[in-house]
């Protein structure tokens, strides 16, 4: 394993992997999150680019079973944070990616 998501992502989120880099979620939803090539740049949060992508799980103590989880297989993980209330886990892989973990806000509409 590369990266904290690869055991966070098949055992505590209920995907599974299709091949190196690449998941798939209960509901069909495919990941890549392939490792960069030698010598590319970094994430950048002010550079171009997304930001990281977002696992919704039901409750604030799933984000604390992830960061757990994510520990028992032997990864240094983030301390979880609180962002205006919402619990959040954001984990960084070797090539600085980062994936991130949290309930959703139960007062947004997720129809919006």
């Amino acid at each position: 394993m590369s990266a904290p998501w690869e055991a966070a992502l098949p055992p505590l989120l209920g995907f599974v992997i299709l091949r190196p880099g690449r998941w798939r979620s209960p509901w069909g939803f495919i990941i890549q999150l392939p490792q960069a090539k030698p010598a590319t740049r970094g994430y950048d949060r002010q550079g171009a680019g997304m930001n990281p992508p977002g696992f919704s799980v039901p409750r604030p103590d799933d984000v604390v079973a992830v960061i757990a989880g994510v520990a028992e297989r032997g990864f240094d993980v983030a301390q979880i944070q609180n962002l205006g209330g919402v619990t959040a886990l954001f984990m960084k892989g070797p090539d600085a990616i980062r994936i991130g973990t949290s309930p959703f806000p139960p007062d947004i509409d997720a129809n919006d």
